[in-house]
């Protein structure tokens, strides 16, 4: 569809200006954050449990049920939080009948005193999208069956990261404000009607693709992500990774102009190529439905990524964003004496739950046959694998052919054509005609951008950011004006893109110990 050349002037979204702290107390702000992301962010150690469960699992369901399974969220991504849980995916022929196979499995192996790993509570969760809940080796695992959107996400936010480069910034940013977010604000949550995880990573995504320019570390993302959200008139308009939507234009999704419009981060050949191959299949008639916190999946632009907010968590949510970014702004214009203490007061919660360097994930219960690595030697060294190959800091991945010189893809790792689509049920590149994006701006050109970077190694005891066995998906049309995409084929239904769980980083519960400094600033939790 043509581009509608309207520029519209700055929006109601546009946060007002604030003092500058200076350049010495951001470093001096930064490097205490950055020792505190440290205390929750990935170890080697709790990657090598993880790591074991995930191969455990698989071995189970490939020699009992002949299924392959595949991890996906923030496991693979490497941006969970200590008692975070892991998300697979099974792939097998009849949904409903390998869930229940499933199930049964986990359940003997439970019985089995001689397994390897120790497996209980096993639940089969009967939701829109069917899975099977239990614990391995005191991890939470969620299994789903069939389901590609999962994959999607995660192949999209690597290639994001690897654009973005700088140590994987936008990773540890991810974790950051995943620990705000859930920790101190009680804002993230897709099963209580709060934010899911996909929806709270588009968010942060979005402060990278306007704001880039202005970003250092994790710290000031965290801030200009409180500024511009906190200010964001959610009332009249959605966010997409193009820029704000007008909500009155639903089911058409009409962009305007973001701020910093001329240099933007992502270039558009980038997010078409990104919307073109990793695209998540709709059902028929399928349209963005307007909820109370609306977020474009930068994937598919029918699918509302903050359909899980409720109307109470709403309020909730603007005021939390509202009262973090006046606090951390006050925080950073205090005394450089007082700006660490200050800080480690604003994550208190976090730091009271995982600042000790005790992990609920630590793998004391793990035979060290399955990691195989001595602890001490894992504690020493990392070195990120794909397919086998280590892979240097030095080396340039690049997708051949792409047709755009800046924001390029890797096209190494494993490919899972074949897997997407035998699941779908349907060949690639098929034309049918749906809603695509208007825009209300005529800029094409972004400038500033970075080619992907390749792993770097981290320092001792913390896990790299890199992804293990990148999936390669299918073609498919891109997002950005297309007329004809294909309306016949399932689409994922939970707008997290991932099955719902109330586990790990799920669960959370209403009634918990943590509490939010000026609790009564907040409104109620809602059911």
């Amino acid at each position: 569809m043509g581009v509608q050349q309207d520029v519209v002037p700055s929006g109601p979204w546009e946060p007002a200006p604030q003092s500058n702290p200076g350049i010495q107390r951001w470093n001096k702000a930064e490097k205490a954050c950055e020792g505190m992301i440290s205390k929750f962010q990935p170890t080697i150690v709790a990657e090598r449990k993880r790591d074991a469960v995930i191969n455990y699992l698989q071995r189970l369901l490939k020699d009992n049920l002949d299924c392959e399974v595949f991890a996906y969220g923030s496991v693979p991504l490497k941006t969970y939080l200590p008692d975070g849980d892991i998300d697979l995916s099974a792939i097998g022929a009849s949904t409903d009948e390998l869930v229940r196979d499933i199930a049964s499995l986990l359940e003997s192996e439970g019985n089995n005193s001689s397994a390897e790993f120790v497996v209980k509570d096993v639940q089969l969760i009967g939701a829109e999208v069917k899975l099977v809940k239990c614990m391995v080796q005191n991890l939470v695992v969620d299994i789903s069956v069939n389901q590609i959107g999962g994959l999607c996400t995660l192949c999209f936010l690597e290639q994001v990261d690897r654009v973005i480069k700088k140590d994987h910034l936008f990773k540890r940013s991810i974790i950051l404000i995943k620990a705000w977010c859930y920790f101190e604000s009680r804002t993230l949550g897709a099963h209580v009607g709060l934010i899911s995880t996909y929806g709270l990573e588009t968010l942060v995504l979005y402060i990278f693709h306007v704001f880039h320019m202005a970003i250092e570390g994790p710290l000031s993302v965290l801030y200009k992500f409180l500024e511009y959200f906190s200010a964001f008139d959610w009332d009249k308009y959605g966010i997409s990774i193009m820029g704000p939507i007008r909500l009155s234009e639903l089911p058409r999704i009409v962009v305007e102009r973001p701020p910093n419009s001329n240099n933007l981060l992502l270039k558009v050949g980038f997010l078409r190529h990104c919307s073109k191959t990793l695209s998540v299949p709709m059902r028929s008639g399928d349209v963005f439905s307007k909820k109370h916190l609306n977020i474009v999946d930068p994937l598919n632009d029918h699918n509302n990524l903050g359909r899980s907010v409720s109307q109470g968590n709403f309020f909730r949510i603007r005021s939390a964003f509202g009262y973090g970014a006046r606090k951390l702004a006050e925080i950073l214009m205090t005394p450089e004496d007082n700006l660490t203490k200050e800080l480690l007061s604003f994550f208190s919660n976090t730091l009271n739950m995982h600042g000790s360097g005790q992990r609920p994930d630590l793998p004391d219960d793990v035979p060290r046959s399955f990691l195989n690595v001595s602890i001490s030697g894992a504690e020493k060294t990392f070195t990120t694998r794909v397919s086998g190959k280590p892979r240097s800091s030095n080396d340039e991945n690049s997708y051949e052919g792409s047709g755009f010189p800046g924001n390029r893809f890797s096209s190494e790792g494993k490919d899972v054509s074949a897997l997407m689509s035998s699941s779908t049920g349907e060949a690639a590149n098929p034309n049918r005609s749906r809603h695509g994006y208007h825009t209300k701006t005529s800029n094409a050109t972004n400038k500033g951008t970075s080619n992907p970077t390749d792993f770097i190694t981290p320092p001792e005891g913390v896990a790299g950011f890199g992804l293990v066995g990148r999936p390669t998906p299918p073609h498919r049309e891109p997002l950005l004006h297309r007329r004809h995409q294909n309306h016949n084929r399932a689409c994922q239904q939970d707008g997290t893109q991932r099955p719902r769980s109330v586990s790990g980083m799920d669960r959370f519960n209403v009634q918990s110990s943590y509490h939010l400094k000026d609790e009564d600033d907040f409104p109620p939790l809602s059911a």
